[in-house]
């Protein structure tokens, strides 16, 4: 029964995605940017993403990411200002 409750557990966690979008306006300074929030699908978080950035202007001048399963990191003084994903997709 121990083995059962495991692996049920792993088949939950392994199927939840959550997907933590991020716009940065200016590509060349990824220390400025706009959280889009979450999203439970990669389509939806890149085209949320690509909405933005059409309406701020020039496109070449900005980029995205979306990470998956993000979590905050923490600093050393307990403030958290970055986040540390699975893996990141564009």
């Amino acid at each position: 029964m121990k083995y059962i409750v495991i692996l049920f557990t792993a088949l939950l966690t392994g199927c939840s995605q959550e997907w933590k979008g991020f716009v940065y306006p200016n590509k060349n300074d990824l220390t400025k940017h706009i959280e889009l929030g979450t999203f439970d699908s990669l389509e939806k978080c890149r085209n949320t993403a690509l909405n933005l950035m059409s309406k701020l202007g020039d496109r070449s001048k900005q980029d995205y990411e979306c990470g998956l399963n993000c979590r905050p990191m923490k600093n050393l003084d307990g403030t958290s200002d970055m986040s540390i994903c699975e893996k990141t997709e564009r």
